[in-house]
């Protein structure tokens, strides 16, 4: 079965394959109705131009790590005021090479706002994540929140911060969240995670990913505490990660009574 074909047999949203380029190469009436007004056949050419670096960052890392379940990116496309969501995987020809992908496009739903991205990393900025934190804890939901701290590198900032994020996206869930947030840091909230054991394996997941690419971190974790606040919880977690060896993880030391 053609990749279309198999995705389209399962989901009846708007959906594509397009070659590791970007060039469609087949879709569905859905995908052409959504996208009637881009010009050619780069679908990613009609995307608001402040989304680009985004949804290009996606696009490399469907193919830099294929294997991988990938965060999806949320986009603006010019002259809408909806937000759309993009989720893709990169698929193997005959031979074995990952040249191409399959993908859906939606509106999302839950995007009301539009958050400032980090150029360098594709990521939304902090207060994407601080929202999420905050809508989670009033519901009463269970999740983790991480920071983590990059080490510094004889690689240049901006670089370093770029592949980090890269490989960080690689090995978190659809269903996480992520952002950029200053200089060396980045924040992290995955719900459903409420066990400390849990946690430290995410921690682990995060870490190897980076030495992967030779880049060393801490990682910091804690838990919502509903008589806390966010801000003062994701204190909390920059701690652990300074507590902390390099390349490992923990949470924040707990004050001896006096």
């Amino acid at each position: 079965m053609q990749p279309l074909a198999a995705l389209t047999s399962v989901m009846t949203t708007a959906a594509f394959h397009a070659s590791n380029t970007g060039q469609i190469i087949e879709s569905n009436a859905p995908f052409v109705q959504l996208m009637r007004c881009i010009p050619g056949d780069d679908w990613r050419l009609n995307v608001d131009d402040g989304d680009r670096t985004l949804l290009d960052t996606f696009w490399d890392q469907l193919f830099a790590d294929p294997d991988e379940m990938h965060q999806p990116a949320i986009f603006t496309m010019n002259g809408s005021d909806s937000s759309y969501q993009i989720r893709a995987q990169a698929v193997s020809n005959a031979n074995g090479d990952y040249d191409s992908a399959v993908g859906v496009v939606m509106v999302d739903e839950s995007s009301t706002k539009r958050w400032t991205v980090d150029a360098a990393t594709g990521l939304p900025e902090h207060d994407a994540v601080f929202e999420r934190f905050e809508e989670l804890t009033a519901s009463e939901r269970s999740f983790v929140s991480a920071v983590i701290l990059l080490e510094p590198s004889e690689k240049n900032g901006e670089a370093q911060r770029t592949e980090a994020a890269r490989k960080l996206l690689s090995v978190i869930r659809p269903s996480d969240l992520m952002a950029s947030d200053l200089e060396n840091r980045f924040l992290l909230c995955a719900a459903g995670i409420n066990s400390t054991e849990a946690a430290k394996a995410l921690a682990g997941r995060l870490i190897e990913s980076l030495n992967a690419s030779a880049i060393h971190a801490r990682v910091g974790l804690a838990f919502p505490n509903p008589d806390v606040a966010v801000a003062t919880m994701v204190r909390e977690a920059e701690a652990g990660a300074w507590s902390s060896a390099t390349n490992s993880s923990g949470f924040a030391p707990v004050e001896e009574a006096a």
